[in-house]
C-alpha cells in the first residue's frame, strides 16, 4: 500500500469514529438495544464539537507485533448537522502530517517533504480499501441497526489501558460484500467513544484511542482551512 493510501485510510477511519460518536449508549450498564437507540439520539443532539489527543495503532496481521505502527497527534471535529457538513482536522506529530475533511472533500499536507494531496472521499482511487470505514460516514442509528449486528463482548464492559471503564460494542456487517470484518467501539460511562478498532478482511487492524477530550467548545473555523506551502500545488487523487 502506498503512503498516500495509508494516509487516506487513516483519515477515513478517524472520520468513521467521529460519525459513530452520534450512535452510542451513555451508561456502562445499559446494553439493551432499545435503550441504546434512544441514547444514540440524545448524544447526537448534544454533541456540537470535539477536541482531543489521538493515538493510532496500526497492526499488520501478517507481521504480528513487528508490524505495529504507532502515531500520535491531535484532532478537532464538528459533526455534520444539516445543512452544515462534517469538519475534521487531524495533525500528526511523527511523521508530521496535516489532514482535513470538509464534507466530501479532503486535503493532506506533508510540510517536511513539500507534498499535498486533495480530492473527494467517494471518488478516490483508494475507495476499495476505504469501503469499510466509509460505510460508517453519515450513517444514522436506523442504518446502523439495519446494517450491523450489535453485540457486547466481555458482557459489554471492558477497561482500557489507561484505566477508563467502558462499554465494548462490536459491530459486525450483515452483508458480506464489504472490505472489513468488524468494528469494535469502547465507550466510557459518559457516552464518549474513547477507543475504536476497525478489522480489515486480511485481519489488519487500525485502533484509535482518544484522550484529553473536550466537548462542545468553540472551534475557530479557520483551523479547518489548510493553506498550501509556498510553491506546492495540490495533487488530485
Amino acid at each position: 500500500m502506498t503512503t498516500l493510501s495509508k494516509s487516506l485510510k487513516i483519515l477515513f477511519v478517524l472520520a468513521s469514529v467521529f460519525i459513530l460518536l452520534n450512535a452510542l449508549p451513555v451508561k456502562a450498564q445499559i446494553v439493551q438495544r432499545g435503550e441504546l437507540l434512544r441514547r444514540m439520539d440524545a448524544h447526537n443532539k448534544a454533541l456540537s464539537s470535539l477536541k482531543a489527543d489521538v493515538v493510532m495503532l496500526k497492526t499488520d496481521a501478517a507481521l504480528g507485533k513487528s508490524g505495529d505502527e504507532v502515531v500520535k497527534g491531535t484532532v478537532n471535529y464538528i459533526p455534520a448537522k444539516k445543512p452544515r457538513p462534517v469538519y475534521i482536522r487531524v495533525d500528526w506529530v511523527t511523521p508530521k502530517e496535516n489532514m482535513i475533511v470538509v464534507g466530501d472533500d479532503y486535503r493532506i499536507i506533508r510540510p517536511v517533504v513539500n507534498q499535498a494531496f486533495c480530492g473527494k472521499k467517494d471518488g478516490t482511487k483508494q475507495n476499495a480499501r476505504l469501503a469499510g470505514p466509509l460505510a460508517f460516514l453519515n450513517m444514522s442509528k436506523d442504518e446502523l441497526n439495519a446494517n450491523y449486528e450489535i453485540s457486547y463482548p466481555e458482557n459489554g464492559e471492558s477497561v482500557l489501558s489507561d484505566g477508563t471503564r467502558t462499554v465494548h460494542i462490536l459491530l459486525t456487517p450483515k452483508s458480506t460484500g464489504g472490505n472489513y470484518r468488524s468494528a469494535d467501539l469502547w465507550v466510557d460511562v459518559d457516552g464518549m467513544p474513547r477507543q475504536a478498532r476497525v478489522t480489515a478482511l486480511n485481519n489488519d487492524t487500525t485502533t484509535i484511542l482518544l484522550t484529553n477530550i473536550s466537548k462542545n467548545i468553540r472551534l475557530d473555523a479557520q483551523i479547518f482551512s489548510l493553506e498550501l506551502p509556498k510553491g506546492i500545488s495540490c495533487t488530485k487523487t
